[in-house]
């Protein structure tokens, strides 16, 4: 019995033992069993469902046709089936690269069918290798006078920067390649000295690589101790070769009666001392309470003091003193008549004699009328003489002396009350006089008086 089933999509047989062939409707060819060297049948594709299979018992099969009617037959157990022709047809992608390759790792390209996307195949894309950049150079050493150089010649990759390759070059020895150490011999030059610049010496062979030359004095002295020295006149500094420099006259600075002019630059003292500015004291004469003075100049500026206008002869402050006299009182009557003699008035041995006439004599009387005026009137009268031992008067004094006679007290201070004293010639003169309290006061250097 045969019965012909036809589907275009696929076809289902169920059998407990089948032998499959797969034939080319178009040329009548059998289709090559999908058996692997081992006997075992590979992936079997049915109506586009796909199955791995180890084993498959008698059952060949063809698989990964392009666009080809097949027949299936069958037989088991003496029966023929009727064969079901399907289309075994894949359309695949351009594929897809699903693991980009790098330098040193494969690749993958995956297929994907276009009418089942769960049908796919993978190729292998080979390793790109690396790509060489440009060669660097590395860990480069400059030859020297004395020793090689060298550096490595690196490639690296491009893309992955791996290094693909390093050879170490040698550079030959440079006689010419010094290494330039720090000039040695070097001097610096002075006022008076040239210098030298150093000779260049290489730190590698040890050999002067260039000679120094040398500096010209600089001409600009340097003080030995950065003091002036000076003379009257002028200053300047000396260098510490002994020469001298910056030699100038002394200036600024302004003189006094006591110091010259200090120079503004050295500060020493130049020129003249400046004039004294002088003033001028009289001769003051002592007297019994004060002392007196010599006439004298003093300067205004430095207070010295000089007997001279022309500041010629100094002297001392004490030399213009003049002491105030000494004396000696004489008191008669309890103290109402006081005499005082400065030292040296009286000759030594002599002696005074005073005597008070009551009532003042007629004649004295008629002598102050007639000689002043009539409307004078004598209050008191008195003899004072002064002998010597041998009982001589002496009338003439080499100093004048003090007569106080006391007054009463009802003319104290009375300007109209006056002393009177007759000369040899018996003229009567008034004596200037002064009070002290009750004391109607004058001087005199000669005797004889009349009150």
């Amino acid at each position: 019995m045969k019965r012909r089933l036809y589907n275009k999509l696929f076809a289902v047989i169920t059998v407990l033992s089948i032998s499959i062939t797969i034939i080319n409707m178009s040329t009548g060819a059998v289709l090559p069993e999908n058996k692997d060297s081992s006997g075992s049948y590979k992936t079997a594709e049915y109506g586009g469902n796909v199955q791995e299979k180890s084993e498959a018992p008698n059952v060949p099969l063809s698989v990964r046709a392009q666009k080809t009617s097949a027949l299936l037959t069958t037989q088991s157990d003496g029966y023929e089936l009727p064969f079901v022709p399907i289309e075994t047809n894949h359309y695949w992608d351009e594929g897809t690269v699903t693991t980009p390759p790098t330098c040193t790792q494969a690749g993958v390209k995956t297929y994907t069918c276009k009418y089942n996307s769960s049908h796919t195949y993978t190729e292998v894309i080979p390793a790109d290798g690396h790509k060489p950049a440009e060669t660097v150079y590395e860990n480069g050493v400059a030859a020297t006078c004395s020793a090689e150089g060298s550096y490595d010649e690196v490639v690296y990759c491009s893309v992955c920067k791996q290094e693909i390759s390093r050879e170490k070059k040698t550079i030959p020895v440079d006689e010419y390649t010094h290494n330039w150490g720090d000039r040695v011999h070097t001097k610096d030059p002075t006022c008076c000295e040239t210098g030298y610049t150093g000779d260049s010496y290489c730190t590698d062979c040890h050999k002067t690589i260039k000679d120094g030359t040398d500096i010209p004095a600089t001409g600009k002295h340097i003080d030995v101790d950065g003091k002036w020295e000076a003379i009257e006149t002028e200053h300047w500094h000396t260098c510490y070769y002994g020469t001298k420099f910056d030699i100038s006259s002394h200036t600024g600075g302004e003189a006094t009666c006591t110091e010259k002019a200090k120079c503004s630059v050295c500060e020493a003292e130049y020129g003249e001392y400046a004039e004294h500015h002088l003033t001028h004291h009289d001769y003051v004469e002592p007297d019994y309470e004060n002392d007196g003075n010599i006439e004298y100049w003093t300067c205004d500026e430095c207070g010295k003091y000089f007997t001279d206008l022309e500041a010629n002869n100094e002297i001392s402050a004490d030399e213009v003193i003049i002491a105030k006299i000494g004396f000696t009182e004489y008191q008669f009557f309890d103290g109402e008549v006081i005499v005082e003699a400065p030292d040296g008035a009286i000759p030594k041995g002599s002696r005074f004699n005073v005597q008070k006439i009551i009532p003042p004599p007629t004649d004295v009387v008629k002598e102050v009328k007639d000689q002043l005026s009539a409307l004078f009137s004598v209050l008191s009268y008195y003899e004072v003489t002064l002998s010597e031992t041998g009982g001589a008067l002496i009338t003439q004094l080499n100093h004048e002396i003090t007569i106080k006679i006391k007054m009463p007290k009802q003319y104290a201070g009375n300007k109209y009350v006056q002393v009177l004293q007759k000369k040899e010639s018996g003229k009567l003169i008034t004596m200037t006089s002064w009070w002290e309290s009750e004391y109607l006061c004058y001087k005199t250097d000669w005797l004889e008086i009349y009150n």
